[in-house]
């Protein structure tokens, strides 16, 4: 038989990898689509509240989605005051050691910064007075993101919060979010920092609503028809990108397979494997493979499938050119001079 202290601290350690495995799940679940946090709060709650909350804390700076996941599981247990305590307190430290965070990780740091800003509004739910510690660090870190040597992904982490938060941003303090759509103003029209296209597209949709008053019914007619134009082009890529990588096979080489197919099917010796790939033998050539000798050198992919179709044509013209006189040789006999011929 165990002793008592032996068998509570297997007890807490048992709990805490049933902790770690929710939390786990959780994160798997939270890339394919919402996470219900309501029931995951209610398994945890039985864990130890310091556990919950370091774990919690190990995830929002290891895993983006855990930005808005930990926020609900916090609104799930505002009843209980020691894990929104220990949550507050490591979300302050945190806070404390930003400077550390970021150069550690830029990545970490943003993933910080999320959940503190998703973090705030639950937080003033459950107690205004709590909820005022962290106004002024949710500031500084933003101002950090835009102004501290930006690199892309900070910009698209700043833009996508400003755009989303705005609002409540301008009722806490007007004056920083007039310097924070400077910052995006700055950083748009500034040829010191590459953007990416999306985070172009988010600093801009921050401007607009900081225009028309953080409310998007006041934009005139010609800016929504463009941000929803801009929106399902945006949705259509991304969602042709994900077939094409669950297929494992790009529209060109189906093009390809296609137009070998119609011109090659006289060659018994080819054939399609049913995945969808190119034969190794006709797949087109690249830095790895030797380039037939018919095919000219710097030749797109037009120039590759033409004269693979010419070589190929030419090559059965041969065949059939061949297999003729064969066969004439086969059944007549040429006499001397003077005779005839005779067909055997």
């Amino acid at each position: 038989m165990r002793p008592a202290g032996q068998t509570e601290t297997a007890g807490e350690e048992e709990a805490e990898d049933r902790l770690r495995k929710l939390l786990s799940s959780i994160g798997q679940l939270s890339e394919h689509g919402e996470v219900p946090a309501y029931a995951f709060a209610t398994l945890i709650s039985s864990a130890p509240p310091q556990a919950i909350a370091e774990h919690l804390h190990q995830r929002w700076l290891s895993d983006s989605h855990f930005a808005k996941i930990t926020p609900k599981i916090i609104a799930h247990m505002s009843t209980n005051v020691k894990v929104y305590s220990q949550v507050l307190v490591l979300v302050l430290r945190d806070y404390n050691f930003r400077h550390e965070i970021r150069a550690q990780s830029r990545g970490m740091f943003q993933n910080y910064v999320r959940t503190l800003t998703e973090l705030y509004p639950v937080y003033r739910q459950i107690d205004k007075s709590l909820s005022a510690c962290l106004v002024d660090p949710l500031f500084r870190c933003l101002q950090m993101l835009s102004e501290n040597g930006p690199d892309d992904s900070d910009m698209l982490c700043f833009g996508t919060l400003f755009a989303e938060f705005g609002h409540k941003l301008q009722q806490l303090n007007p004056s920083e979010c007039d310097r924070m759509v400077l910052a995006c103003r700055f950083w748009l029209c500034s040829n010191q920092l590459a953007l990416e296209e999306k985070t172009r597209r988010h600093l801009m949709k921050a401007i607009d609503l900081w225009t028309y008053s953080w409310d998007p019914k006041l934009f005139p007619d010609c800016l929504r028809r463009h941000d929803s134009e801009t929106e399902a082009e945006t949705k259509g890529k991304c969602q042709r990108m994900e077939r094409q990588s669950s297929s494992g096979v790009s529209p060109f080489t189906k093009y390809q397979q296609h137009f070998l197919r119609s011109k090659l099917n006289e060659s018994p010796s080819l054939s399609f494997p049913p995945n969808g790939t190119m034969p190794m033998a006709m797949a087109m050539p690249n830095s790895n493979s030797h380039q037939p000798n018919f095919i000219p050198k710097e030749a797109n992919h037009a120039q590759i499938l033409s004269s693979l179709a010419q070589h190929t044509k030419a090559k059965n013209g041969n065949v059939k050119e061949k297999a003729k006189i064969e066969r004439k040789k086969g059944t007549t006999e040429r006499v001397p001079k003077g005779g005839k011929e005779s067909t055997i």
